[in-house]
């Protein structure tokens, strides 16, 4: 099975970012994928190698372009890896396609570098795995959101999971590390609303045995409540 990885390059102008960006880059381009495809938004391709296609965009990634890619009726047989720039890659990610059957997803989040995993890691995804299948109308034309803006994972994962997918977070299996010695804020004006997907952490063992515990739970989100309270 050919194994594919996708993530975002950009701009950075922050020098100590930048090399966080690039040491993560660098790790997971030379884990074991088959391919390699960067999206390079604004700017000229900067990692160059044999397995790596770059792409010159002009905006952020969104999961449409994900989706775009496991549609693709080329890369049958695929198992197609979406990621955050600032994760390094566990190496177990590439066992994946051991575990994941069609109409399912994995969100997986993320380890910070002193080990502990992320907080509420329910709903804080930075990882995604699938298997390349047609995918229906309705998930191409709804996630067209770009990634890094707040409540965009659990957005992601209630759509498919609205379409019949199976999604489940084995991030305690697959241990990848988010890099950033500077983390910034989030801010809610950025934040997108909606049904969201909460997504408990888990193993394949309980994905395999069926246990209920780690059954995803959809949810909904709305900016109603924050308004409530500050009308006057």
């Amino acid at each position: 099975m050919k194994k594919i990885l996708m993530f975002q390059w950009f701009d950075c102008k922050d020098p100590l970012r930048k090399k966080e960006l690039i040491d993560c880059v660098s790790h997971n381009k030379d884990l074991g994928f088959d391919e390699v495809i960067i999206f390079n938004d604004s700017v000229d391709p900067y990692f160059k190698d044999s397995h790596v296609k770059n792409i010159v965009t002009q905006k952020r990634i969104t999961y449409k372009d994900y989706i775009d890619y496991v549609s693709d009726p080329e890369r049958h047989d695929s198992l197609i890896v979406l990621t955050n720039t600032d994760i390094k890659l566990d190496k177990k990610i590439l066992d994946s396609d051991q575990f994941i059957k069609e109409k399912t997803l994995f969100a997986l989040s993320r380890y910070e570098v002193n080990g502990a995993l992320a907080d509420s890691p329910w709903c804080t995804q930075d990882v995604w795995v699938m298997l390349s299948q047609p995918i229906h109308k309705s998930v191409i034309h709804q996630c067209d959101i770009p990634l890094g803006m707040p409540g965009c994972e659990i957005r992601f994962s209630e759509i498919l999971f609205n379409t019949g997918f199976a999604v489940f977070n084995p991030c305690l299996d697959i241990k990848n590390i988010h890099v950033h010695s500077n983390p910034a804020t989030h801010l809610d004006e950025n934040r997108i609303y909606g049904a969201y997907l909460f997504t408990p952490a888990c193993t394949f063992h309980d994905i395999g045995s069926g246990n209920q515990a780690v059954l995803p739970v959809p949810h909904y989100l709305t900016s109603f409540i924050n308004r409530l309270f500050t009308i006057q």
